[in-house]
């Protein structure tokens, strides 16, 4: 069976981590009794959950303030997640990876969610054609 992870800086010092998305359905929110508890304002209490069907990974946004986004769209209801995937819960970003949970990461991560967020948002300003592109020689 699969094994889903969410990387990103949940931590209590702001480190990156991973957390296994387990047990099924995998709630996140402000609770502390949240499967994943991000104690953020900006997070609803029960903000969204995650559950599987046969191996795949879903989200869906239990009715939270300030919205569930999968690569930058907001999400109504429920949707698929695919590895590497950036969701987003509030102002939260964290990457969907499938493996081992690596509960002491050797490796540094310096705001690669903030840095994926603001590119999937400046592709869809491009691709809505809400900004023009001006090239000067």
């Amino acid at each position: 069976m699969r094994q889903w992870l969410l990387v990103g800086k949940f931590g209590a010092a702001g480190e990156s981590r991973s957390k296994l998305i387990d047990p099924i359905p995998f709630r996140v929110g402000r609770r502390p009794e949240a499967s994943l508890s991000l104690p953020r304002a900006t997070v609803s209490g029960l903000h969204a959950e995650l559950f599987t069907i046969e191996d795949r990974l879903y989200v869906r946004d239990l009715g939270s303030t300030n919205g569930t986004f999968i690569n930058g769209e907001r999400i109504r209801g429920e949707a698929e997640l695919d590895e590497d995937d950036v969701v987003q819960f509030a102002d939260v970003a964290l990457r969907v990876a499938s493996g081992a949970e690596d509960k002491e990461s050797q490796t540094m991560c310096e705001d690669f969610c903030d840095h994926a967020l603001a590119r999937v948002q400046f592709d869809k300003l491009i691709r809505d054609g809400i900004v023009t592109p001006y090239f000067q020689p």
